[in-house]
């Protein structure tokens, strides 16, 4: 029974030690933020940023901070504002246009800490569209908009996993022929 336990542990190590891990979920993308005002023909200049540590976008015009992690983007108003609500989108978009980010899938969303009513944020496979000026007109210092993100995790290839599954096998089928011998 001992000798059984001590394989079947090593036989346990080798076969789930080589199961593949999952990359970061968005550390390490590269995504890109314009500010959209829909139906007219003004486009402020597209920002690229890379995510990982602090905040990604800063746009120089000073309206907002965007910080974006693995779990979630959050959006920080640096101005006292009064936004246009005449336009159909008034606000921040986020994209990859690499196609390299894994697909957003939205969890929730908070306004100030407070869970909202999402209906002034979209998200595709590629992009996230926050109409600031469609949730409400006036915003202050320090406000913020948090939104809560899935994304599914790309497998990392480990092309040795196949081998060593095949190993512990191995190992576990020897010690059987050995042990009915």
């Amino acid at each position: 029974m001992k000798m059984f336990l001590s394989r079947f542990i090593v036989f346990c190590a080798l076969a789930f030690g080589s199961l593949s891990a999952n990359a970061a979920y968005l550390d390490g993308t590269t995504l890109t933020y314009q500010h959209h005002f829909d139906g007219t023909s003004f486009q402020y200049p597209i920002i690229t940023s890379v995510v990982g540590p602090g905040i990604e976008f800063s746009p120089s015009y000073g309206w907002y901070v965007i910080d974006v992690s693995d779990t979630s983007l959050k959006l920080t108003m640096m101005a006292d504002l009064q936004w246009n609500i005449s336009y159909p989108f008034n606000g921040a978009v986020i994209e990859d246009l690499t196609d390299n980010a894994p697909s957003f899938l939205l969890t929730g969303v908070s306004v100030n800490g407070a869970s909202v009513v999402n209906d002034f944020v979209s998200i595709t496979d590629d992009a996230i569209r926050i109409n600031i000026a469609g949730y409400k007109e006036y915003w202050f210092i320090g406000e913020t908009i948090t939104l809560s993100l899935f994304t599914e995790p790309a497998a990392v290839p480990e092309p040795e996993s196949a081998g060593l599954v095949a190993l512990a096998l191995a190992a576990l089928a020897f010690t059987r022929r050995r042990k009915v011998k």
